[in-house]
C-alpha cells in the first residue's frame, strides 16, 4: 500500500472518531444526530472513494449525494430521507460490482421478464376485481414466518396500480420489462416475445384516471426508437436519431410554455417555477452546488401551494431538473457523466452489453417524467381540520381551495404521513448500475 493511500485512509479513521466523539450542536436538531450526520458523511465519502477505483462517475454521484447532506437543515432530514438508503445502495453496488461479467446478462433479464409477468397478471386480476379495493396475503410458508411474503392489493377506486405507488409506475415498470424481452430476443430467445400482450397489460388496459396516453407510451416509444437504431451498428447514427428523438420531444412538449390541464400534470408549471423563483435567484453558490440533498419538497412547497391549487410536489418529477436544484450544475453534469459512460459501455459490450442498450435509454426517459433514483421515504403532512377534514397550512400561507379554510380556532388532528418514491423502479435501477459494471 502506497504512502499516500495509507494516510489517506488513517485520516479517514480518525476523523470519524474525533467527529463521531467531539462534534457538538451545529446544523441538526441535537448533539447526537450531529455526531451521527458526520459518521454518515466521512463514511459516505469512503464508500464513493472506493467506487471511484471502479468507475470514477458513479462514486462521484455518492460523493454528490454525501456532500449534499451537509447543506440540508437540519441534516438529519436528508439523512432519512436519500443519506441512509444512498449509502446502503452504494455498499451494495460495491460488494458486487466488481464481480459483475456478461455472463450474468440473461439471468438478470429473465428475472426482469418474470418481475413483468407478475405486473401483468396483478394488473389482470385487478381488471377483474373492478374498481373495487383488495388484499390478498399469502407467503408465510406454513407458518415459519410471522408475517406473508407477498400481498396482492389494490386501494384506488379510479384506476389500477397493481401494488404500485401509482398508475405511472406500474406503467414505467411493464416499459423496463419490455426492454428485457427485447434484449434478450436480441441474444438469441426470440420466443421470449410470445410474453409482450401480457408484459404491456398495464399499458393495454387504461390504468390512467384520464384513460388517455400517458407518460409510460412515451417511455415505450424511447424503447422502441433505441432498439430500431440500433440495428443501424453504427454509433454516430444511433447518437443522432437519440438526439433528434429527444429535441422532437422537447419541441412537442414545449416545457417552457406551461398549459394548465394538459398532459404533464402541471410539471412544467412546476419546474419553471423552481428553476425561475427558487434555484436562479439564489445566487451563483446554489446555481453551482444546489440547494442540498432532499430538500426538494421542503424549498418548493411554500411556491407551489398557493400557486398550484394546494399541490405539493414531493419531488420534481424530473430527476435530472431535481439534480440541478438540489447539487447544481456541478452535480448534474456528473450524473451527465455517469449516464454518458453508462451507455458508452453498453454499446461498446458486445452482444450482452447491446441488449441492455434500449433498457437504459427506457430508463433515462422514465426518469425525464418520473422519479425511479429518487430514495422511498417517508414525508409528514399538516394536521387536518375536525370541522372541514381538509390539511390546514401554517397562517402566512393564503390556504388553496383544497385546503382548511375555517375561521380560527381549528380543532386538528395529525395527518397520515406520505410515502414517495417506487422502491420497484429504485431496485432495478440500482440492479442495472451494477450489471453495467460488467462492461469495463
Amino acid at each position: 500500500m502506497a504512502l499516500s493511500e495509507q494516510i489517506l485512509i488513517g485520516s479517514v479513521l480518525i476523523s470519524i472518531l474525533l467527529f463521531g466523539t467531539m462534534a457538538q450542536g451545529g446544523r441538526a436538531s441535537c448533539d447526537m444526530w450531529n455526531r451521527v450526520m458526520w459518521m454518515t458523511f466521512l463514511g459516505g465519502l469512503a464508500l464513493a472513494w472506493a467506487m471511484a477505483g471502479i468507475n470514477v462517475w458513479a462514486g462521484l454521484c455518492v460523493a454528490v449525494i454525501v456532500t449534499g447532506l451537509l447543506t440540508t437543515v437540519p441534516w438529519e432530514q436528508g439523512f432519512w430521507r436519500a443519506g441512509q438508503p444512498a449509502l446502503a445502495a452504494a455498499a451494495a453496488w460495491l460488494a458486487l460490482a466488481p464481480a459483475m461479467t456478461p455472463v450474468f446478462v440473461t439471468p438478470i433479464l429473465w428475472t426482469f421478464v418474470a418481475c413483468g409477468c407478475w405486473a401483468g397478471c396483478w394488473t389482470i386480476y385487478s381488471g377483474w376485481r373492478g374498481q373495487t379495493p383488495y388484499q390478498r396475503l399469502w407467503g408465510r410458508f406454513a407458518g415459519w414466518l410471522p408475517r406473508p411474503v407477498f400481498c396482492w392489493h389494490e386501494d384506488s377506486p379510479t384506476h389500477l396500480k397493481a401494488g404500485q405507488g401509482n398508475s405511472n409506475h406500474l406503467q414505467s415498470v411493464a416499459v423496463l420489462c419490455t426492454g428485457a424481452v427485447v434484449g434478450l430476443a436480441s441474444l438469441g430467445a426470440p420466443w421470449v416475445l410470445l410474453s409482450l400482450p401480457l408484459m404491456l397489460q398495464p399499458l393495454i388496459q387504461r390504468v390512467n384516471k384520464e384513460g388517455v396516453l400517458s407518460q409510460a407510451h412515451v417511455h415505450l416509444a424511447s424503447l422502441t426508437v433505441a432498439a430500431l437504431l440500433l440495428m443501424a451498428q453504427d454509433g454516430r447514427f444511433v447518437t443522432l436519431g437519440l438526439a433528434g428523438y429527444g429535441a422532437g420531444l422537447v419541441f412537442l412538449a414545449r416545457p417552457w410554455q406551461p398549459r394548465l390541464g394538459w398532459r404533464d400534470g402541471n410539471r412544467f408549471a412546476l419546474w419553471n417555477l423552481a428553476l425561475k423563483e427558487i434555484w436562479w435567484p439564489a445566487g451563483w453558490k446554489t446555481r453551482l452546488v444546489g440547494i442540498g440533498t432532499a430538500t426538494w419538497e421542503p424549498a418548493t412547497a411554500p411556491k407551489t401551494i398557493p400557486r398550484l391549487q394546494g399541490v405539493i410536489f414531493t419531488t420534481a418529477h424530473n430527476e435530472y431538473l431535481q439534480w440541478l436544484v438540489e447539487h447544481g450544475l456541478i452535480g448534474t453534469v456528473i450524473l451527465s457523466g455517469y449516464l454518458l459512460n453508462v451507455l458508452w459501455r453498453l454499446w461498446h459490450g458486445g452482444l450482452d452489453g447491446r441488449a441492455l442498450f434500449p433498457m437504459a435509454i427506457a430508463l433515462c426517459s422514465i426518469a425525464a417524467a418520473n422519479f425511479p433514483w429518487s430514495y422511498f421515504h417517508e414525508i409528514q403532512t399538516p394536521p387536518t381540520c375536525t370541522i372541514c377534514g381538509k390539511p390546514a397550512l401554517s397562517p402566512e400561507i393564503v390556504p388553496p381551495l383544497t385546503h382548511c379554510g375555517c375561521p380560527e380556532p381549528k380543532r386538528l388532528v395529525p395527518s397520515q404521513p406520505l410515502y414517495v418514491g417506487s422502491p420497484t423502479l429504485l431496485a432495478m435501477s440500482l440492479v442495472f448500475a451494477i450489471l453495467v459494471e460488467a462492461f469495463p
